[in-house]
């Protein structure tokens, strides 16, 4: 008998045999596997959303830089320009929005899967993007 979470990772793997198909492992910018990040909800009874996001490096402002500090974090951090003081910019506003590379919506019982959106990873460019730790969570309550 399948669980819940059995037929979320069925809604992944699906997902992800149809984006290589799409884009084959070899075909892809090596890397993009740092900077994805997986999304999945559950749109019906039976049907799954699974989203490959990208998330936007954020742009410093005129008079902001980013500062790597030494745990590898960066801190954006806002130069006076008369003074030459620094100051850590704790909040700049919200984040910018994740890029939706790939979304597709699966119903793992039927094994149906219509592609709602396809990018092609070789137009992205490395240094617009995090690098993230692949993850997957399965949300089974709306």
């Amino acid at each position: 008998m399948y669980t819940e979470y059995n037929i979320c990772e069925k809604a992944i793997e699906m997902a992800c045999h149809k984006f290589e198909q799409l884009h084959p492992v070899q075909t892809q910018p090596q890397w993009l596997k740092y900077c994805l990040a997986l999304n999945v909800e559950k749109q019906s009874e039976q049907n799954w959303n699974v989203r490959f996001l990208l998330f936007p490096k954020p742009i410093p402002k005129e008079n902001q830089v980013l500062e790597w500090q030494k745990d590898g974090v960066p801190l954006l951090v806002e130069i006076n320009p008369q003074t030459n003081q620094k100051s850590v910019v704790l909040c700049d506003g919200a984040p910018p929005l994740p890029v939706v590379l790939f979304e597709a919506e699966v119903n793992p019982q039927k094994e149906t899967l219509v592609v709602k959106k396809d990018t092609e990873p070789n137009m992205l460019k490395k240094e617009h993007y995090r690098m993230r730790i692949l993850y997957g969570r399965c949300e089974t309550e709306k």
